[in-house]
């Protein structure tokens, strides 16, 4: 049994100044652990893990899971068991200690508010260019048969087919609202990013940076598993779902995870949340009506995600390597 640590501890070594957490605009400090809180890491697991299938279990004993709206309250109840699991981890392990917790969590007031508005801009377009480009390679891989101009599949998914307005004035409306949407949708999504991205990535952040947003990309996708064995996301209840699930969390986690360290604020990757779950819809609306689209593909956690995110990644990775040469030159 390890022993509930009481005690501050010294932030972890950063060597690279621009993931010093110390020093970004949304905290002013940031006490993370100097070794694994592993006591602390199991509460939180045990916790976040074991009451989203809680929540989920009317789904599974019953024929709600063909009800979308009882889906919807329930996803989004269980959207907040990470929070639970957060705030059991800090009641029963002190992890982190009452004074440090802001800090811990990335719940900080910014002090340069202009750079943070900044990083709140970055997290409500990013995705949304991020789904864009998705769309734009699957039509380019021939996993999407595309109809630009009328939006067939759309019209017909939506009911809408008869409708005399343009596709692209419907399309143009949800696009005029997305901003807002994304926020609301941050609301929701904060109850996960105060686990994931607030808590979980500084409690293992002694492992690195990379593992640290790795691993929590990794525990992000897993712990959709209720949702995701019931035919959620895939349309499929094989191991594959869950599997994909994780792969594809893992990628979208370190777009995610770049925007908590750089911003050094829970709040920015919690709106990068709400804005791609605001934007995944955009997926479905270029596809000709009366062809399939598969969302293990073509979807926005989809293979095609996965690649997206690593083009994003290699390209934020080469712009440092090229500001790194000319720094030195």
């Amino acid at each position: 049994m390890i022993p509930a640590d009481h005690t501050p501890h010294p932030p972890a070594s950063i060597t690279n100044p621009a993931l010093d957490l110390r020093h970004t605009p949304g905290s002013s400090s940031v006490s993370a652990p100097a070794t694994l809180p592993t006591k602390a890491l199991a509460v939180f697991f045990l916790v976040s893990f074991s009451m989203a299938w809680v929540v989920c279990l009317p789904l599974w004993l019953t024929d709600l899971k063909h009800n979308m709206l009882a889906v919807g309250a329930l996803a989004g109840v269980m959207m907040f068991t990470p929070a639970l699991g957060v705030v059991a981890a800090m009641l029963i392990t002190h992890t982190p200690a009452a004074g440090e917790r802001l800090a811990y969590l990335g719940m900080g007031v910014p002090k340069r508010w202009g750079a943070f508005l900044g990083y709140v801009a970055l997290a409500i377009f990013g995705p949304f260019a991020i789904i864009v480009a998705i769309v734009a390679e699957s039509i380019l891989f021939g996993f999407i048969t595309p109809d630009i101009v009328h939006l067939s599949g759309y019209m017909q998914q939506s009911g809408l087919e008869a409708s005399s307005l343009h596709p692209w004035l419907l399309v143009g409306i949800q696009l005029l609202f997305f901003p807002v949407g994304a926020l609301l949708n941050s609301l929701l999504a904060f109850g996960e990013e105060i686990g994931w991205r607030g808590w979980l990535i500084t409690a293992l952040r002694p492992l690195g940076v990379v593992p640290s947003v790795l691993l929590v990309g990794a525990a992000w996708g897993l712990w959709h598993t209720p949702l995701i064995l019931l035919g959620y996301n895939y349309q499929r209840s094989d191991i594959i779902g869950p599997a994909m699930m994780t792969v594809a969390c893992m990628a979208w986690g370190m777009i995610l995870g770049w925007m908590r360290y750089a911003s050094g604020s829970v709040y920015i990757p919690a709106v990068a949340h709400g804005a791609i779950n605001g934007a995944a819809g955009l997926t479905l609306m270029f596809h000709a009506a009366g062809t399939t689209q598969e969302q293990l593909l073509s979807g926005p956690l989809g293979l095609v995600a996965v690649l997206v995110c690593l083009e994003v990644v290699a390209v934020g990775y080469a712009i440092r390597a090229l500001r790194s040469t000319k720094s030195r030159a």
